[in-house]
């Protein structure tokens, strides 16, 4: 078995951090499973494109980057372009409503336009992207992460100054799911 999961968007939205918390949620949760996590950016930090790929595996991975996606997260218009031909005939797609606008390029895949953004900046910004990404996550592969382990990720990772918000973010990103995947098996 090789599950592949692509974080892509921009510097800023926590693209780099959602991929490696993932990575760290599923060793506490599988230590049996090989795991590799592969972080990319642009020479800007801000702004610049970012990427992040997760590989799960019950045998060595002997290829570090995804070449065939069960789980891609496109959040802007430039890393939908770049990555969503990477999509598994039976992978899913997940684009932001207001950063993804054209999908004709992967026409035909399974794609999910969610307000990944707009909730982010309803709990008070850009960097709480990362969390609601998580969220979702943790309800589509619970077999491998499950929310109360990337809960407790979330909680060792991030500053006890944001933390109240990153669980809100964590919840928004679970429910969200909840709703749109509820018939969804990846």
């Amino acid at each position: 078995m090789r599950y592949e999961i692509r974080f892509s968007g921009f510097g800023g939205q926590g693209i780099i951090t959602a991929g490696r918390i993932f990575a760290m949620s599923v060793i506490a949760q599988n230590p049996q499973l090989y795991i590799v996590y592969s972080p990319s950016y642009g020479f800007q930090t801000r702004g610049g494109s970012a990427m992040s790929d997760v590989i799960i595996s019950d045998e060595d991975v002997d290829y570090p980057k995804a070449s065939s996606l069960n789980v891609g997260y496109f959040l802007s218009q430039e890393a939908f372009n770049k990555f969503c031909g990477l999509l598994d005939k039976n992978g899913i797609g997940i684009l932001d409503k207001s950063l993804v606008h054209d999908v004709s390029l992967c026409s035909g895949k399974k794609l999910y336009n969610l307000d990944i953004v707009k909730n982010a900046e309803e709990i008070g910004g850009l960097l709480f992207t990362s969390t609601i990404v998580l969220g979702i996550t943790s309800y589509l592969l619970k077999n491998f992460a499950s929310k109360e382990t990337i809960e407790k990720t979330v909680s060792s990772y991030f500053k006890k100054t944001y933390m109240e918000k990153n669980l809100l973010a964590l919840e928004k990103g679970y429910n969200l799911a909840k709703e749109v995947f509820k018939d969804v098996i990846v």
